[in-house]
C-alpha cells in the first residue's frame, strides 16, 4: 500500500514540477512579443475629443496611466479623462477606463480586455503593416474601430471611428493625442 502512495505522489510531483517548467517557458515567450509595446510604459497626457451621444463635440484632458505586469508578461491600462467645470472651475472626471493587453500564445494573438462603468469589452488587438494597431467594439449598431499608433516624435496618437454598414464607411468619433510626462 505505501509503494502505491508513493507512486501517486511522485507521479503527481513530476505533473507539478513539468506544469511549472512549461509556464516558465511561455512566460518568457509573452514577454518577448509583449515588448513591442514597451514604449506605452509611463505616464502619458494630453488633449482628447469625443463625439457624445447628443453628437456634440467635447475636447478632454486624457491621462493614461501604462504598466507592466507580472514580469512583462501583462500591460494594465488606466485611463482618465477629465474637463473643467465651467461653473466651480474644477477639474471633473468625464471618462474612467481599465485595460489589460497580453499575447495569448495558443491563438497566436495579442488580446485586450477593456472596462469602464462596470462593462467589458474583450477585443484583438491587430498589428498592421504601418506600424499601427487597431482594436475593436462590436455594438448592435455597428463597429468601432480604434487606430493606436506610436508616432515618430515619441506622442501617442489614437484615433476611434464608428460604422454603420459592417465596415464600408467609417465617421470619426475619437482622438487622442498624448506625450510622456
Amino acid at each position: 500500500m505505501k509503494k502505491k502512495t508513493y507512486l501517486i505522489l511522485f507521479i503527481g510531483l513530476g505533473l507539478l514540477f513539468n506544469q511549472g517548467l512549461t509556464a516558465q517557458d511561455n512566460t518568457s515567450q509573452v514577454k518577448e512579443q509583449m515588448n513591442l509595446f514597451s514604449w506605452m510604459a509611463g505616464k502619458w497626457q494630453g488633449e482628447a475629443w469625443y463625439i457624445g451621444a447628443d453628437r456634440s463635440r467635447t475636447v478632454i484632458t486624457q491621462n493614461e496611466d501604462i504598466k507592466f505586469r507580472l514580469d512583462g508578461a501583462i500591460i494594465t491600462m488606466e485611463g482618465t479623462g477629465s474637463q473643467m467645470d465651467k461653473e466651480t472651475g474644477e477639474r471633473e472626471i468625464v471618462f474612467r477606463a481599465f485595460g489589460i493587453l497580453t499575447w495569448d500564445m495558443y491563438a497566436s494573438k495579442y488580446v485586450l480586455r477593456a472596462y469602464r462603468a462596470g462593462n467589458y469589452i474583450d477585443s484583438e488587438m491587430v498589428p498592421n503593416e504601418d506600424g499601427s494597431y487597431n482594436w475593436f467594439i462590436n455594438v448592435p449598431s455597428g463597429i468601432t474601430r480604434y487606430t493606436l499608433r506610436h508616432k515618430e516624435d515619441g506622442t501617442w496618437n489614437e484615433k476611434g471611428e464608428f460604422s454603420r454598414d459592417n465596415g464600408q464607411t467609417w465617421m470619426q468619433i475619437f482622438e487622442m493625442n498624448l506625450k510622456k510626462q
